[in-house]
């Protein structure tokens, strides 16, 4: 597996842009169908190429605020890559998934969240994509894990993650104060991606 990963990496990083293209799509196919290879391989490509990027500086200036939102849209991918359609370009795809998170950040948390711990995100994202991007297409683990986790931690999760709520929206629904929706959000995250660490762990 090692081997068959390094060549694939070695393809992505050798090929041209318009050569990546077709290959991205490749990946993220395979990784909407279940691949766990596919799925870490495209993870890592995400952040290697700054895939994100382009959309994020069309709403976005400061590199903090980028950067905040790249941990967001890693996040997003590994949440939301079984809705890959095959007929649509992976980067096209990518670009909505990262201009939504991008406005999501301008509407409620550019100046009061994600700024305000910027280590939170990145290490995070970094975590994710290390140690959880193999296991996250398993939809059936991943909600094993997520019911796993502390109500309060789970709910503020779901509502941030699967429904996209910004954290004022999370706070209206679960009648909290802004920043105890903030702080359930990121212990749910990091709860999330430690217990999804043990159970690769255990599974390799």
């Amino acid at each position: 597996m090692d081997r068959s990963i390094s060549a694939r990496r070695r393809q992505l990083e050798a090929a041209s842009d318009d050569e990546r293209a077709p290959l991205l799509n490749g990946l993220a196919r395979e990784a909407a169908d279940g691949s766990i290879d596919a799925a870490a391989e495209l993870a890592w490509a995400v952040r290697r190429f700054r895939l994100a990027h382009p959309a994020l500086r069309r709403y976005l200036l400061s590199d903090a605020d980028i950067d905040a939102a790249e941990g967001q849209v890693l996040v997003a991918v590994a949440y939301r890559i079984g809705s890959f359609r095959s007929e649509s370009k992976f980067t096209t795809w990518l670009h909505q998934v990262a201009s939504n998170e991008a406005k999501m950040l301008i509407r409620g948390e550019k100046r009061h969240s994600d700024r305000a711990e910027p280590g939170d995100a990145e290490e995070f994202a970094e975590q994710f994509v290390a140690r959880v991007s193999s296991m996250v297409v398993d939809r059936t683990v991943v909600r094993i894990v997520i019911d796993e986790l502390p109500p309060n931690h789970r709910n503020a999760l779901l509502l941030r993650e699967d429904s996209g709520l910004t954290y004022e929206e999370v706070a209206d629904q679960l009648e909290i104060p802004l920043s105890t929706a903030k702080t359930w959000v990121r212990r749910g995250r990091g709860e999330l991606a430690e217990r999804l660490s043990e159970r690769l762990a255990g599974t390799g």
